[in-house]
Order: C-alpha cells, then structure tokens, then sequence
C-alpha cells in the first residue's frame, strides 16, 4: 500500500467515506421513514379512541337528558293527580 501514489490514496480514501456517509444516509432515511410512518399509524388509533370517547360522552349526556325530561314530567304528572283528587 505504501507503493501506492498519494493521489490515488486519497481518492480511493475519499471514496471510502462517500460510501460510508451514503450508506449511513440511506439507513437512516429508510429509518425515519418507518418512524413516521408508525407515528402516523398511532395518532389515527389514538385519535379514534378520542373520537369514539366524545361520542360515547355526547350520548351518555344526550340519555341523562331524555332520563330527567322523563323523570320531571312523571313528578309533574303526580302532582297533577295529587291537586285533582284534593
């Protein structure tokens, strides 16, 4: 190797770390891609999981509502029969 020209030392040299820097850059490319793409797999189920919440949520209120408009209509009906029979 000693033999060798400095010229040529330094361009197979410099070769070596364009390689080098190239294959670094690809895996990590290829890495970051994988990375957003489980990101963007994880939001969606986690965005669900607050989507159905906020239903489950509306409903659960929507049925309270319905429960007491319900309820006070009956207490309002008893009372009705209770001034009607005094």
């Amino acid at each position: 190797m000693f033999d060798i020209k400095i010229g040529t030392r330094l361009i197979v040299s410099l070769l070596a770390v364009i390689v080098f820097s190239t294959a670094i850059a690809v895996i990590g490319y290829t890495s970051i891609k994988s990375l957003a793409a489980r990101g963007d797999v994880m939001y969606r189920r986690n965005t669900m999981a607050i989507e159905e919440m906020w239903s489950i949520n509306t409903n659960i209120e929507k049925m309270r509502d319905i429960y007491l408009y319900i309820a006070f209509l009956q207490k309002g009906i008893k009372r009705r029969r209770v001034l009607m029979i005094s």
